[in-house]
């Protein structure tokens, strides 16, 4: 595992990273409004510097401490408005709205906001200020107030708070009945209030939902008051694309929150008013809001420690090689698990488990009589070692399940059946990876998967069948890179296609493409299709959520992710069913990755040239769809990796 990582905070906590005594975990925090700052105590680590002052934005996290299993995290905050642990409205106490008296006395407000049934006028108070003309009041006249008309119109009143623990949003509807022709437009039903906050001159505030407008809709129903001054200030929802109104100065502050009800002249009508509101949030006057987010993670061990084991092995700590052989073909990748503990005169040997390079599932080894020898590492040309095994298309299709097993034996007769391979000479082209470990670094089958703990591996093609008796089959490998028609180098002149690794310049240093780690916020599969340019969205259509450890999957979903090594968002596609705590990176067979470049130049422009601005704007319209060119910016240069004149030159040729 590399000592270095790199992760991006951009609107969600980052949870999964794996860390070890050697690790440095460097944290841009995106949401800046300085100073930057470490928030409490880290958990077995230590975060440097505790408060970014201004320019620089990147935190940096060391493990020295940290043991295998040990969990660790540490929060990062910046210095925007909060309104502190609750910035919801979390109203309570649901009640059935079987209340039928004038007043509204069982709205259920809990104990961090509060309740005011008052008939308001422009000379009201409200925390001992004037309301004014400006905020909502009674507008009819006294001889229409309901509770002194002469002839006594009645009202049936019915409440209701929605209190769903995904939003806490306030719902208030009200059902009146009149039977008066007198005209009643807008009555006043008093006013919500929230708890104080400390207000800064400049910052604003929005919220979510909607209030009926349908009436004097000039008339905004939200506020804010400063309880020192006495200056109101208007709240629009986040939907407002005006000009807001800021804070007019420090001090303590209450949102108000004015009800009313509206109805029409006529002899019998009900008229139900609705006011939704919910999520008020505080900006400053940069638009940054106040965020506390969390980095999480768990220790594993660092790889080169089983170096510094090898070299004070004690009894029992002998060297195991561990042999995954993947078959050539059929319609499944199959890999089949052995390890040499099988010697090829006693026959004697036990299974071994051991964990995926991801650490994510235990695989078990059966003992069978294999070897490698002649594996060398030196430059120039390669060397081909040779392999020695029983014959496995011979014994394979007798070998039964045992005790120690779970199954692998006839699992081996299965995979040799699926594919066909009934001689020797139908192994060549299998993929031979060599593992290596220590004895105590092997699992139980009981036990949990973790990081293992190996040496480097070698991983070698079956080339040529150098020997092959009933019982024992001889085997030349080769190197990867030294097999039939490979090219070196590997890079040819295409007109149409790029042949850079995607990101790979940006993000490694080891290619010419220099898309960056977040594609430039703007998401396109393999065809050209936007899979989104607004991918930290949480509420409309088209939403990627954030994958969450302990929740499953179903086939189609689409899930955002921060790989550990990676310095940008990736978006994954369940490719089937996907059982909890199963991560993106890890698992070729649950999960696809979906935004990867198709390589033409046509993708090229998209991610280059890419309106972003217009793009957003129609993320969800153009969701699976090739955006067209009045979407690019065609003065922009394209670092493409392809040779476009390559084909016009074969066109002329």
């Amino acid at each position: 595992m590399s000592n270095n990582q790199y992760v991006t905070l951009v609107d969600s906590d980052v949870t999964g990273i794996e860390a070890h005594k050697n690790t440095n975990l460097s944290v841009d925090f995106t949401r800046i409004a300085y100073p930057l700052s470490v928030v409490g105590t880290p958990v077995n680590c230590s975060v440097t510097p505790s408060t970014i002052t201004a320019t620089d934005n990147t935190f940096t996290a060391t493990f020295s401490g940290i043991e295998k299993g040990d969990s660790f995290s540490f929060v990062l905050a910046n210095s925007g408005p909060d309104f502190g642990t609750d910035s919801d409205a979390n109203f309570v106490n649901f009640n059935d709205g079987t209340n039928t008296s004038t007043t509204l006395t069982n709205i259920g407000v809990g104990t961090d906001w509060g309740y005011v049934d008052q008939n308001l006028g422009s000379n009201s108070t409200v925390f001992g200020h004037t309301i004014g003309s400006a905020r909502p009041y009674t507008f009819y006249s006294n001889s229409n107030i309901i509770w002194t008309s002469v002839g006594g119109p009645y009202e049936e009143a019915e409440t209701g708070m929605q209190n769903g623990t995904a939003d806490r949003k306030i719902r208030l509807e009200i059902f009146t009945k009149w039977n008066t022709a007198a005209t009643h437009r807008r009555l006043n039903r008093g006013y919500v209030y929230s708890p104080e906050f400390t207000g800064t001159s400049g910052d604003y505030i929005t919220y979510e939902g909607s209030v009926d407008a349908t009436a004097n809709n000039d008339k905004c129903v939200v506020w804010a008051l400063n309880i020192g001054t006495g200056d109101w200030v208007e709240i629009q929802s986040s939907t407002f694309t005006g000009t807001r109104e800021t804070l007019p100065s420090n001090g303590t502050y209450r949102i108000i929150f004015f009800l009313y009800q509206y109805i029409n002249s006529s002899n019998i009508i009900t008229k139900t008013t609705v006011h939704e509101v919910d999520k008020f949030t505080r900006f400053n006057s940069a638009g940054i809001t106040k965020r506390e987010l969390t980095v999480s993670g768990v220790g594993v061990i660092d790889p080169k420690e089983i170096i510094e084991a090898a070299t004070v092995q004690e009894v029992g700590d002998s060297l195991i090689h561990l042999y995954e052989l993947t078959l050539p073909r059929g319609t499944t990748e199959e890999t089949l698990y052995f390890h040499d503990g099988l010697n090829f005169a006693t026959g004697t040997g036990k299974n071994i488990y051991f964990a995926n390079k991801q650490g994510t599932a235990l695989n078990e080894y059966l003992a069978f009589p294999i070897t490698v020898e002649g594996i060398e590492s030196r430059s120039g040309s390669t060397n081909r070692p040779t392999l020695k095994m029983a014959n496995l298309t011979n014994l394979g299709r007798v070998l039964v399940n045992n005790s120690d097993g779970t199954d692998d034996e006839t699992t081996i007769q299965a995979a040799l059946t699926e594919n066909n391979l009934v001689r020797g000479l139908d192994l060549l082209g299998s993929s031979l990876t060599i593992r290596t470990t220590l004895l105590k670094y092997t699992y139980q089958s009981t036990d949990s998967a973790t990081i293992p703990i190996e040496y480097p591996s070698y991983t070698y093609i079956l080339d040529r069948i150098a020997g092959e008796e009933s019982v024992e089959l001889e085997v030349e490998l080769a190197s990867p890179i030294d097999v039939q028609e490979a090219s070196i180098p590997a890079r040819v002149s295409t007109g149409r296609y790029c042949s850079w690794e995607y990101q790979g310049g940006a993000l490694y240093q080891r290619g010419g493409c220099s898309v960056n780690g977040n594609s430039f916020d703007r998401f396109f599969d393999e065809h050209d299709r936007l899979i989104t340019a607004h991918i930290t969205k949480t509420t409309g259509s088209n939403i990627i959520s954030l994958w969450n450890t302990s929740s499953t999957y179903s086939q189609g979903d689409k899930v955002r992710r921060i790989p550990v090594a990676d310095k940008g968002w990736r978006i994954f596609e369940a490719v089937v069913a996907v059982p909890a705590n199963i991560k993106p990176e890890s698992s070729q067979y649950y999960w696809k990755r979906i935004d990867i470049c198709g390589k033409r130049l046509s993708s090229c422009k998209l991610r280059f040239q890419g309106i972003q601005s217009d793009l957003q704007s129609d993320s969800d319209t153009l969701a699976g769809t090739v955006p067209g060119a009045n979407y690019l910016n065609s003065s922009r240069s394209l670092p493409f990796g392809g040779f476009p004149g390559a084909r016009d030159a074969e066109k002329n040729g």
